[in-house]
C-alpha cells in the first residue's frame, strides 16, 4: 500500500449474511488511499473465515481476531493498528456507495478534524428511506453542529459516515470506557465539543441497513439505564437550560425513553430500576418542545401507574388478544395472522408466551420478505374463495391499515378478529 490517509474499521460479529456486501463496497471505493481493518469480535458463524478470505483479495485489508467484547472493544482493537490520519467506522451489516469516501475526503481538504456525512436507511428488502434533508456543504460552529446532531436534521449522532482525525481519540482516552448502549451519542458529544473545525458534506452514500439483531432494536436492556444517566450528564453540561440545544437533548431523550418504556414494563421485574428510569424521564419532560403522539401520551399515563399497575394494564391487553384468537379458533380450523409489522410481532410473542401458534402470515401485497418470525408470508389477494371459507384471520396492524383491510375482508365475508386495536402501536 503506497499511502494510507484513512483507516476504515469494521467491527464484525455474526454478520456472515451481510459481510461480503459490506467489505466489497469499501474495497470498491474510488478513493483508494485507505486501509480496511476487519475486527472479528468472537463471531460464532462464518464471519471470521470471511474476514480472512479477503486477506488474499486486497493488500489493504487487515484482520484482527479477538474474544467477544462489544462494539467499543472491537473498534479499540482496530484503532491500535490503524495507520491512517483519519478514522471512520462502518457497521458490518451496512454498505457504502463507491464515491462515498471521496466526497468526505474532498470536504476534509478544508483542514477539518471532523467531517460529517449523512446516510439513508435501507430495509431488509432494499427499500430506501431518506431521514435527513439535503444540506449545503459547509463549516459549522460547534454549538450549531451539536444542535443539528440532536435534532437529526442533516445528520445525527451515529458514529458511521464520519471522518475523525486520529488526534481526537488520542485526546479522549475515556472513549474506551463508554457505555455499550448508545455509545455513539456520548462519543460524538465529546468529539463535536473538542473538534477544532467541523465540516459537513451532503453525501448520503452510506446505507444503514435495518437489522433486528442490533442491540438498539432489542427489548429493554439494563445498559439503557446507563444511557439515560449519561444523557442526564450531558444535560447538566449544557450551560443555558433555555437554549435550543437543551430542548433538543430533552426531545431526543424523551422520545428514546418512551419508545423503550413498553419493553421496560413488560420485561423488567425490578421496581427500583423502573422508578429510576421514570424519574430520569420526568426530569426531561418540562423541556420537551415536540408535539407528542397519542401513543406517547398513553405511555406516560400508563408509566405513571408504577411498575405493578403498568404490568396489569399490559396483562389485560394480552388477555384480550388471547381471548379474541381463542374465539376465532372455535369457528375456524386454520388461523392466520394478517400483517407483518411491529404489531404482528407483538401478537406472535403473546401467543408464544401463552403456548399458542398460528398457521402462517398473510399480507396484502408482496413487498416484504417471504418469512416473518419463522412463518411463511403469503399474499392475501392470491387466495381462492374456497380457501377464504376455511381460514380465520387475526388482524395485527395499525388503525390506518386495518380500516382498509377490514373493508376488504367484509366484502368477501371473511371471518376475522381485530387484535391490532389492543396494541400500544395501534
Amino acid at each position: 500500500m503506497d499511502k494510507c490517509s484513512l483507516s476504515i474499521i469494521v467491527a464484525v460479529y455474526n454478520t456472515s449474511q451481510f459481510l461480503s456486501r459490506c467489505v466489497d463496497s469499501i474495497l470498491n471505493q474510488t478513493f483508494s488511499e485507505l486501509e480496511l481493518i476487519l475486527v472479528d469480535d468472537g463471531s460464532t458463524d462464518d464471519s471470521g473465515k470471511i474476514c480472512d478470505s479477503y486477506l488474499h483479495v486486497d493488500e489493504r485489508v487487515r484482520v484482527v481476531h479477538k474474544k467477544n467484547g462489544g462494539l467499543i472493544s472491537a473498534r479499540s482493537a482496530g484503532m491500535e493498528i490503524a495507520k491512517g490520519e483519519y478514522l471512520s467506522f462502518v457497521d458490518s451489516d451496512d454498505w457504502v456507495e463507491s464515491d462515498n469516501y471521496l466526497k468526505l475526503f474532498n470536504q476534509r481538504e478544508l483542514d477539518a478534524d471532523l467531517v460529517i456525512g449523512s446516510y439513508v436507511i435501507e430495509d431488509v428488502d432494499g427499500k430506501i428511506f431518506r431521514p435527513f434533508a439535503d444540506g449545503v456543504p459547509r463549516v459549522y460552529k460547534r454549538q450549531d453542529a451539536l444542535l443539528l446532531m440532536f435534532c437529526s436534521q442533516l445528520f445525527n449522532w451515529s458514529g458511521c459516515n464520519k471522518l475523525y482525525h486520529k488526534s481526537l481519540f488520542e485526546e479522549f482516552p475515556g472513549w474506551k470506557n463508554l457505555n455499550s448502549y448508545g455509545e455513539d451519542t456520548e462519543l460524538n458529544w465529546y468529539m463535536f465539543n473538542h473538534a477544532r473545525k467541523i465540516c459537513y458534506t451532503s453525501s448520503q452514500g452510506y446505507h444503514y441497513c435495518i437489522n433486528q439483531d442490533s442491540m438498539m432494536h432489542k427489548p429493554f436492556h439494563v445498559d439503557m439505564m446507563a444511557y439515560m444517566d449519561r444523557m442526564s450528564d450531558i444535560f447538566d453540561e449544557i450551560e443555558n437550560e433555555n437554549s435550543f440545544l437543551c430542548h433538543a437533548v430533552a426531545n431526543l431523550t424523551v422520545e428514546f425513553a418512551l419508545d423503550k418504556f413498553v419493553s421496560l414494563i413488560k420485561n423488567v421485574k425490578d421496581g427500583c430500576l423502573f422508578a429510576r428510569y421514570y424519574s430520569q424521564l420526568e426530569r426531561f419532560l418540562p423541556y420537551v418542545t415536540f408535539l407528542m403522539s397519542k401513543r406517547q401520551k398513553k405511555i406516560l399515563v400508563i408509566a405513571a401507574k408504577g411498575l405493578v399497575g403498568a404490568k396489569s394494564f399490559f396483562k389485560e391487553e394480552e388477555n384480550q388478544i388471547i381471548s379474541q384468537i381463542g374465539m376465532l379458533k372455535k369457528r375456524k380450523k386454520r388461523i392466520f395472522l394478517y400483517g407483518a409489522g411491529i404489531i404482528a410481532g407483538e401478537v406472535i410473542d403473546i401467543l408464544k408466551r401463552a403456548g399458542g401458534c398460528i398457521d402462517g402470515v398473510f399480507i396484502s401485497e408482496r413487498k416484504i420478505s417471504k418469512v416473518f418470525q419463522g412463518y411463511e408470508v403469503c399474499c392475501f389477494d392470491e387466495l381462492t374463495d374456497d380457501k377464504l371459507n376455511e381460514y380465520g384471520f387475526v388482524l395485527a396492524m395499525n388503525s390506518v391499515n386495518s380500516a382498509e383491510v377490514i373493508a376488504k375482508l367484509n366484502l368477501k365475508n371473511v371471518d376475522f378478529v381485530d387484535c391490532g386495536k389492543y396494541s400500544m402501536n395501534y
